[in-house]
């Protein structure tokens, strides 16, 4: 593949669109140029092989899934479901991750609702359970913007694309595969209209995809939002002024291609007013899409068979629920938190969520947030750990001593038997401290431990501290009670005087300050907006072995890290803030 290709890929990955990397290679056949009319100067693309290290990459915490390959080589060409078996989709559909596991069941799914002759049961809440809907329309944006001419979706053709389904987010998204024909390169007139994919078909296709794309792309819930999302693009990364420096940028070692830079640039500014004017006046208002949050779900195992969990988000205002598989709850305001009684001992229990925001609209019912998923034990004992201090510099005066610490709290309504329970900071060494016979806490009740070696100082000592780069904290019943886990907490880096703490009728793990031996207090938090990438180091060398990202909290208060991320991909974005440079 010549040149052509390698930037184009960089202008849709910039656009928010998923695919595989590349960049230029030199490849010549007898000092000549190289195969498939490709110019003198023998400037091809080294592709990136789209796979399951190419998932891994691209999606850290939806990888593991399956990636299917789309031709329309062998008939039947078109986009629809063809029952439950297998092979009839298998002269379409070609895997290039889990070969070896032969599973077809989700692509097969995906068709029974998306296919072209499913029509008649489509709704929106089923298109969501199956597919990125948000996701599609961005590609489809893309490739209408591009102008991309090839026998693909843009052009009505079941072919050279691709598809992937995660495994924590199974629904499926669309890959980019041949990028050449864009941009005023063999392109798509830059008048041409904006759905493409819905008119069928180039080389002798009946279907192709086009069915399936003109019932999905037009109707009334989808429509608006494929405006909207043109409409975005030619507001950010499509923009002449994000564009045009972005393609400058590409073409500027290679003075041999000014004239195709010039083409580019000169497409997307007809391409920019063709496409305005087609959606003028049919762009709904500008609005992300509503996602609830739930906190305060029980630890697990817990002994109690009620739970109060709260519903928020931002601009979020009512809600809707459900338990496990029941039906969805009648609405309600966020100020009145999920209420659940009656669990049964031994069940297992999940909550599902959707938000509703101040404009009316609500979270897509196929994808809820989740909440943790928690067990119903009401043998359990009722003690749990609630506090550790890793790094105690002043907060915390033992007896002139400022050791680290351990808090456990009894939140049930009796005296409780701690003895023969015991704590580690390996489980692979549950027994590291053994809590005396004897040792008993009361109702409501907090127990310091205090985490060092014995000192002749008061306390019950550990004999072990806690990492303040990083450690964890177990507790296990006792042997004699079968010695399961009870509770436990994983942490990362810690600050001086400051602890972890659980908080609320929940119990999640927030930043404290130390309170140890009476009720938890959380320490005030900082925006993780704010924060900033200060400094990188991308080039070690021995005897340095490894590369590194400086990160820099500008505001007076902590910020708590847990949950973001840093990416080199940032089409692959989850919905927590990334940091980028």
């Amino acid at each position: 593949m010549c040149l052509r290709r390698w930037w184009v890929l960089l202008l849709a990955q910039k656009a928010g669109v998923a695919g595989n990397n590349s960049h230029f290679a030199q490849m010549r056949v007898n000092n000549g140029a190289g195969p498939g009319g490709t110019p003198a100067n023998g400037l091809y693309a080294a592709n990136e092989e789209p796979g399951s290290d190419w998932a891994s990459r691209t999606f850290p915490d939806n990888d593991g899934g399956n990636y299917y390959s789309v031709y329309r080589d062998v008939a039947p060409k078109e986009f629809n479901y063809r029952g439950e078996n297998p092979g009839s989709y298998q002269n379409t559909y070609f895997k290039g991750s889990n070969v070896s596991e032969d599973d077809w069941r989700d692509i097969i799914g995906m068709l029974e609702v998306m296919g072209d002759n499913q029509t008649a049961t489509w709704s929106s809440a089923r298109a969501r359970s199956v597919i990125d809907v948000e996701q599609w329309l961005r590609h489809l944006a893309v490739m209408s913007l591009f102008g991309n001419s090839e026998s693909g979706i843009n052009t009505g053709n079941n072919d050279d694309y691709a598809m992937y389904r995660g495994q924590n987010d199974p629904r499926f998204i669309l890959v980019y595969h041949d990028l050449d024909s864009v941009l005023g390169l063999s392109s798509l007139n830059s008048g041409s209209g904006i759905f493409g994919a819905t008119f069928c078909c180039a080389s002798g296709d009946t279907v192709g995809i086009a069915n399936a794309m003109n019932f999905f792309m037009h109707h009334p819930e989808i429509e608006p939002l494929y405006d909207r999302t043109l409409q975005d693009l030619m507001d950010g990364s499509f923009s002449a002024a994000q564009f045009n420096p972005v393609v400058d940028q590409i073409f500027a070692d290679y003075p041999q291609l000014a004239g195709t830079a010039t083409t580019v640039k000169n497409y997307m500014t007809a391409r920019r007013a063709t496409v305005a004017g087609l959606i003028a006046g049919l762009v709904p208002p500008a609005t992300n899409s509503p996602v609830a949050t739930i906190s305060g779900e029980p630890r697990s195992p817990t002994f109690a068979t009620t739970a109060t969990l709260t519903v928020g988000g931002a601009d979020i205002t009512h809600y809707r629920y459900r338990l496990n598989n029941g039906a969805l709850s009648a609405e309600a305001p966020v100020a009145n938190p999920i209420t659940l009684s009656g669990l049964a001992n031994g069940s297992t229990n999940t909550v599902y969520v959707v938000g509703r925001n101040s404009g009316g609209i609500y979270q897509s019912a196929g994808a809820p947030t989740i909440s943790k998923t928690w067990v119903v034990n009401t043998a359990a004992p009722t003690v749990r750990l609630s506090e550790v201090l890793a790094q105690n510099v002043s907060a915390f005066n033992h007896s002139g001593t400022f050791p680290d610490a351990i808090e456990l709290h009894n939140e049930g309504g009796s005296v409780v038997d701690l003895s023969g329970m015991t704590l580690t900071d390996d489980p692979s060494a549950p027994a590291k401290f053994t809590i005396p016979n004897g040792t008993t806490l009361n109702a409501g009740g907090y127990l310091t431990l205090i985490a060092n070696n014995p000192d002749g100082t008061s306390g019950l000592h550990l004999g072990f501290s806690v990492g303040a780069e990083g450690d964890a904290v177990y507790l296990y019943h006792r042997s004699s009670a079968g010695g399961a886990l009870l509770d436990s907490v994983k942490f990362g880096l810690q600050l001086p005087n400051l602890s972890i703490s659980r908080i609320g009728t929940g119990g999640d793990w927030m930043l404290s300050t130390p309170t140890l031996g009476a009720a938890n207090v959380s320490q005030a938090l900082g925006n993780p907006a704010g924060l900033r990438i200060n400094e990188f180091f991308a080039n070690s060398q021995p005897p340095t072995t490894e590369d590194f990202v400086e990160l820099f909290n500008p505001s007076a208060l902590p910020v708590a890290l847990g949950g973001l991320y840093l990416t080199d991909a940032p089409w692959a974005e989850s919905n927590n803030i990334v940091l980028r440079i």
